[in-house]
């Protein structure tokens, strides 16, 4: 590990005076930042319920390039006027914790790792991370009650230390891979439909399919 990369994951560095972020101000990769350019935000200042965050690595999802064909019309950003209220795209990303706002001191610590669950609902709405709610195609941000005072709480996970940047931010789209696969709505097969079993050769595995198997 060089000394550069020791340094930066122990925040052992001055802090910029700006990052580098992508925000997107309509449809198509020509409104994504300025002239096909990122552009240079000044780092803030957490407020006292606030945290700045530093994102290590994000990863670009599928579901992105929608967000940029559709711009405003996405669903998700609910037809706002986009060359006055950007987006930033990015939902599956890695974190550490910058500086912490005083009244969020007993729940996190400088140097803490996170990842984002980025289906966010606020009272009944969905107000996703990296859609509705600006991601992570930047270098330092600020995260307040958009991901903190959620319908589900906040919607921050903690990552272990030895876990690399970019596997964390795989977390996300792993998570929705396991998912497809635990479907409540999935619990028995169609009726008249068709369930397919797949084996192997000389596998002795005993299988037991008690639910909608009945004749």
């Amino acid at each position: 590990m060089g000394a550069k990369y020791k340094a930066y994951r122990s925040l052992n560095y001055k802090l910029p005076q700006t990052s580098l972020g992508w925000n997107l101000y309509g449809a198509g990769f020509e409104n994504m930042g300025k002239n096909g350019q990122p552009e240079a935000f000044p780092v803030p200042e957490p407020g006292d319920d606030q945290l700045l965050v530093r994102i290590d690595s994000v990863g670009i999802c599928f579901s992105d390039l929608k967000v940029l064909k559709q711009g405003r019309n996405h669903p998700k950003l609910y037809n706002r006027d986009m060359t006055v209220e950007p987006t930033r795209l990015g939902h599956e990303v890695s974190l550490t914790v910058i500086k912490v706002g005083k009244n969020l001191a007993d729940k996190y610590q400088v140097g803490q790792r996170l990842a984002v669950q980025p289906d966010i609902y606020q009272q009944g709405k969905s107000t996703a991370y990296g859609y509705t709610v600006p991601g992570g195609l930047i270098g330092y941000h600020l995260i307040g009650a958009e991901v903190l005072e959620t319908d589900e709480g906040a919607c921050l996970l903690p990552i272990a230390d030895e876990m690399g940047y970019a596997e964390s931010s795989l977390l996300e789209p792993w998570g929705c891979v396991m998912a497809a696969y635990t479907q409540r709505r999935r619990l028995s097969p169609k009726p008249g439909g068709i369930l397919w079993i797949i084996g192997q050769p000389g596998d002795k595995t005993d299988f037991t399919y008690s639910n909608g198997l009945a004749p």
